[in-house]
């Protein structure tokens, strides 16, 4: 600013005098340019490398302050990730405990379920003597059971099974009664009655 000064009044002083003395006065005005121009170069060059160093420092802390960033994640990324892991374990575990758990309840408190007897199936020993659909008198001398109710046959085996049923076929029916249990006789009387 007093090198700006110095410059308008040596200006405004050249104005005013003489050829020689304005020479001069623009001689020392030129000097004092030449050497404010150096002093602004000088300048600017520091003004430069300061800030060149500046930037290198804080280049220089930006790498450290990342650097202790991605360290600092990966740390707690492993933390994470170990924790995740031991609580899927324990989820694990505690579900298949419960799965279990559940599959034992159902298991004690469900009735088996028996494969459904086929009453046709089991008549084919019958039908040797009672026809396919139980249309004939056995050896000619039995009732003819096609149609019979599901119950009445029922109880004729049941009869026949525990010889408290019969007439001339009884014997020959307690030894074929006898191999039939409760499920067997029920298949073979829905089978009958639907004849």
């Amino acid at each position: 600013m007093k090198i700006i000064l110095s410059a308008a009044l040596a200006f405004f002083l050249l104005g005013c005098s003489d050829d020689a003395t304005t020479q001069t006065a623009k001689k020392e005005i030129s000097q004092q340019a030449d050497e404010t121009a150096a002093v602004v170069a000088k300048s600017t060059d520091a003004v430069v490398q300061k800030a060149k160093e500046a930037t290198s420092v804080v280049s220089e802390q930006v790498q450290k302050v990342t650097q202790k960033s991605v360290e600092k994640v990966k740390e707690v990324s492993t933390q994470v990730v170990q924790q995740v892991s031991e609580t899927t374990h324990e989820v694990v575990q505690k579900s298949a405990k419960a799965v279990e758990k559940v599959a034992k309840d159902i298991q004690k408190n469900t009735t088996p379920v028996k494969p459904a007897l086929d009453g046709k199936k089991l008549f084919t020993a019958c039908a040797g003597c009672h026809g396919a659909h139980g249309e004939r008198k056995a050896m000619g001398k039995s009732h003819i059971i096609k149609g019979w109710q599901a119950s009445k046959v029922a109880s004729a085996l049941h009869g026949y099974k525990n010889g408290t049923y019969g007439g001339a076929m009884k014997a020959i029916m307690k030894g074929q009664a006898s191999k039939l249990d409760d499920a067997k006789i029920e298949a073979i009387a829905a089978y009958i009655s639907k004849q």
